[in-house]
């Protein structure tokens, strides 16, 4: 099919050996858009599981103290109802729950190296009812009269920088996917335009038997399109076969809020769409190439 098709040009495009570098170039311009397409809406994808599975709330850290004390476990137990009581009696709260010395052991214990004298520490996970806000700053200064060196972790802070980090990423990967499509159409258009002054006497001629300018454009049209539908191709084969490599090895690795979050259909959709557009940028930027140059040629003449 592409043979019959190159046969069926005017131009001789098949004397112009730099135009066989171009479906290389195309493919891999291609993949790598691909590539910072799916990342961006992977990122996204995960990053809103993710976000969907918090609720608004924080946590409340007691002081670590020594658990060899001899009222450790009376003390402790006094601490926590303490802080308990405080953070139930607080408007908006809804619930306060202090979470077990064994759930914290088997949290901690495979990322810290900690002492054998060192007991971890408590803390006590606090949910705050929708549409209420908290005064931390009070809540805090109560606690602490209460339970001396208590601390409050609010999650909603690094919660919120975390989102603004990975819409980041995601913006900086569509950039990223842009500037390698107007990578693609500088390219096309630099091969039409060298094209274009290779083939000129050819061209001449083809002026010469009656031949308008958009007639000689959709030949570089179509030979722009036989090229990047090969390069096209190239750049499906190579992005199919790196994401199944990458998708089998995160179904592997079992990584939370990953290996479910990954939107399989857009990742498809994305594999298929970007060569597609990727033809008709480069069907637009040779034929716009080509009618402004013979019509500049024309007028200069």
């Amino acid at each position: 099919m592409l043979k019959f098709w190159q046969n069926r040009f005017d131009v001789p495009f098949n004397q112009d050996m730099a135009h066989r570098f171009i479906p290389w170039v195309m493919g891999l311009m291609i993949f790598l858009a691909t590539l910072a397409l799916v990342m961006a809406a992977t990122i996204g994808s995960i990053v809103k599981k993710w976000d969907q599975s918090f609720t608004d709330g924080f946590t409340v850290e007691l002081a670590n103290i020594d658990p060899s004390h001899s009222q450790y476990v009376a003390f402790d137990i006094e601490r926590q109802r303490k802080a308990v009581k405080i953070l139930q009696n607080t408007v908006g709260i809804s619930n306060a729950e202090v979470i077990s010395k064994t759930a914290m052991s088997a949290l901690l214990d495979p990322h810290l190296e900690m002492k054998s004298h060192e007991a971890p520490p408590t803390l006590i996970d606090v949910e705050i009812r929708s549409g209420y806000q908290v005064n931390l700053k009070d809540l805090s200064n109560q606690l602490n009269q209460a339970v001396p060196g208590t601390i409050i972790r609010d999650h909603r802070e690094w919660r919120e920088k975390a989102l603004q980090v990975a819409q980041s990423v995601i913006w900086i990967s569509i950039v990223m996917a842009s500037f390698i499509g107007l990578s693609a159409i500088l390219t096309i258009a630099f091969m039409t335009y060298t094209g274009l002054e290779v083939h000129h006497s050819i061209i001449e001629v083809l002026h010469l038997i009656g031949a308008h300018n958009y007639y000689i454009a959709r030949q570089f049209q179509e030979h722009a399109l036989q090229l990047a539908l090969k390069g096209g191709l190239f750049g499906i084969f190579l992005s199919t076969t790196v994401l199944c490599a990458i998708g089998s090895l995160l179904a592997h690795l079992q990584i939370p809020y990953v290996s479910d979050g990954i939107p399989t259909a857009q990742i498809s959709a994305i594999v298929l769409l970007t060569p597609l557009i990727g033809l008709i940028l480069t069907a637009f930027s040779a034929r716009l190439t080509v009618i402004s140059t013979l019509a500049k040629r024309a007028i200069s003449t």
